[in-house]
């Protein structure tokens, strides 16, 4: 996964890199992408930094916990929180655990996030540590866009005290999944730091023990930070870029991350993108063409052709949605079981609940 990267930035003990290609095949006349990378930065924070924010983390939690008024199990259910907020928008939320935290962050991770960027103007919105314990039933994060970040950092307190961990996710399918801090592999040692940008896919599954990590989400400026706006995304997206066309699309369609609401501009970039072979793209144009909203018009036709591409690329709702359509004969198919059957097995194996339940109610 890691190998040296060939322009380091000379902090931390050594600085790796791993490459995230997307495996399906680009289907559009334009070149492939530039790959997107995740770079490890080793020993970038002092172990005995990484153990006092923990421990600070943990008496936070126990001294909320203690403020709750109740007794019983209820109480306890109700104090229960899987994180606590260092920064929020630029301000500091948690003075206790951001004080910890300040000499390396100041010193250290910023400057290396400016200098891996070449952006001096990168600042932190946002930040916070997050808990996944067994006894929260909170052991994973769906996989998911940081879109409102130019840039993440992520930083495990307890590496190697856990199996699963955080992952990267390079494709539409799960199986496309790159495992980063799992225990087996040892990537990550006290005191590493990982840092991504907006187009990377990512969540978390863990299979045994509790995780705590710190992670922080960077924007490009202050006046990002304070406009609640998203630049990045708009110049990636001209620049070609399908994940940062389908990002910016999905901004455009909700009207979100400072992005003007926009359904023509939304296809535009949905279109441009799925071209590429994107399949979320080609997933959520198929969706427009279904409803009818900011295309030409509805039409079966193209929406199942869509449908179709995004499911072969292994997307599991595309899956879903085409078990669907064939279950119940929509969008002009006749009603099919086996192909929904088929269909609803390959989203199941990829871990989709729905496509499970209704596998198990027909037995």
């Amino acid at each position: 996964l890691w190998r040296p990267h060939p322009r380091g930035c000379g902090f931390g003990t050594a600085e790796l890199t791993a490459e995230v290609v997307d495996p399906a095949d680009v289907t559009g006349t334009a070149p492939p992408p530039a790959p997107r990378e995740v770079n490890l930065v080793k020993s970038l924070v002092r172990p005995d930094e990484v153990d006092k924010l923990l421990a600070e983390f943990t008496s936070v939690q126990q001294r909320a916990l203690s403020s709750r008024h109740g007794t019983g199990a209820e109480a306890a259910a109700a104090a229960v929180t899987h994180s606590t907020v260092l920064m929020e928008d630029g301000r500091v939320v948690c003075p206790e655990l951001h004080s910890l935290l300040s000499p390396a962050l100041e010193e250290r991770i910023v400057p290396y996030v400016r200098a891996r960027l070449g952006d001096e103007r990168v600042v932190v919105a946002d930040a916070l540590i997050r808990a996944y314990r067994p006894e929260d039933r909170r052991q994973k994060l769906a996989p998911h866009f940081d879109v409102s970040s130019f840039a993440t950092v992520i930083i495990p307190l307890n590496p190697g005290t856990y199996e699963g961990g955080l992952y990267i996710q390079n494709g539409a399918s799960a199986s496309a999944r790159l495992e980063v801090d799992c225990r087996r592999f040892g990537s990550f040692e006290k005191g590493d730091v990982l840092c991504h940008q907006y187009d990377v896919m990512h969540g978390v599954e863990v299979s045994s023990g509790s995780r705590y990590s710190l992670v922080l989400w960077l924007a490009d400026c202050q006046e990002s930070v304070e406009a609640g706006t998203t630049p990045w995304l708009r110049g990636a997206a001209e620049s070609g870029s399908p994940y940062a066309q389908f990002l910016y699309a999905e901004a455009s369609r909700t009207g979100t991350y400072g992005v003007p609401h926009d359904l023509k501009v939304a296809t535009h970039f949905l279109h441009s993108a799925a071209a590429q072979g994107h399949a979320l793209s080609q997933h959520q144009l198929g969706m427009a063409y279904w409803t009818g909203r900011g295309v030409e018009g509805k039409s079966d036709a193209k929406c199942l052709e869509l449908w179709g591409l995004a499911a072969d690329a292994g997307l599991a709702a595309a899956q879903v949605d085409l078990a669907k359509s064939h279950r119940h004969g929509y969008l002009g198919l006749a009603p099919n079981e086996a192909e929904a059957r088929r269909l609803y097995l390959l989203a199941a194996r990829q871990g989709h609940a729905d496509a499970a339940a209704i596998l198990r109610e027909w037995g």
